[in-house]
């Protein structure tokens, strides 16, 4: 678990290790900004990260316990420039355009980026990339 400012980072991993067919420092660049944006708009919230596989895909999913993004701004928070709050002096900075470059990213990669959001409970964020076939991997 990492401290940061109040809010908790929690790392899961679930089962044996998982490779993708990825690009590293872009995989790094997607993760670092979705962990960034629950760290600045959920302050305080535990942040938990997530990894899973099945039917031949990984997911890394950061969730929080924030206070959530409304349903009508779903379909639209990986547009560019578009933001779910209005701007204001107090409101989280950030140019509008980090989530559209990490679905893009994702994309380009063989996967995508997906959002659940509710209201007072909170959002998880999934990249989903394409896994290396097991059978590839080392034995140790």
């Amino acid at each position: 678990m990492v401290e940061d400012g109040g809010s908790s980072l929690t790392l899961t991993p679930t089962g044996a290790p998982m490779m993708v067919h990825a690009d590293r420092d872009r995989v790094a660049q997607i993760t670092l900004n979705l962990i960034s944006n629950a760290l600045r708009r959920a302050p305080g919230s535990p942040i938990r990260l997530e990894l899973q596989s099945a039917e031949g895909m990984v997911s890394c999913c950061v969730a929080d316990r924030g206070s959530g993004i409304g349903a009508e701004h779903l379909p639209h928070i990986f547009e560019r420039f578009y933001r779910a709050t209005p701007l204001r002096t107090d409101a989280p900075t950030g140019t509008g355009v980090g989530l559209t470059i990490s679905s893009a990213l994702a994309r380009a990669m063989g996967g995508s980026l997906e959002c659940e959001s509710i209201i007072g409970v909170g959002s998880r964020f999934t990249l989903v990339l394409p896994a290396v076939d097991g059978s590839l991997l080392p034995r140790l």
